[in-house]
């Protein structure tokens, strides 16, 4: 939903901004058809499966700046 609303506030082509509250109307669609609560429940499954993801991209980021910074700090202990 975050990053569904990011892009709405943050989409150029928008001629008349219009704020809202968070709603699936910012999802983009689904590659299927589907309705109502079939339809909430995948696209609330493929945002648990996309933050997910993200998590994990974002620990491999911290953990490598972390091992850096590690390492820096061992060179600097050796002097």
């Amino acid at each position: 939903m975050l990053g569904a609303l990011l892009g709405y506030i943050t989409d150029p082509e928008r001629k008349r901004f219009q704020p809202m509250n968070v709603n699936f109307g910012l999802i983009p669609p689904l590659a299927v058809r589907l309705r109502g609560r079939a339809k909430k429940e995948m696209m609330s499954r493929r945002a648990l499966a996309d933050m997910a993801a993200w998590l994990r991209e974002t620990d491999n980021v911290i953990a490598a700046a972390d091992a850096q910074t590690d390492s820096s700090s061992d060179a600097l202990a050796a002097r």
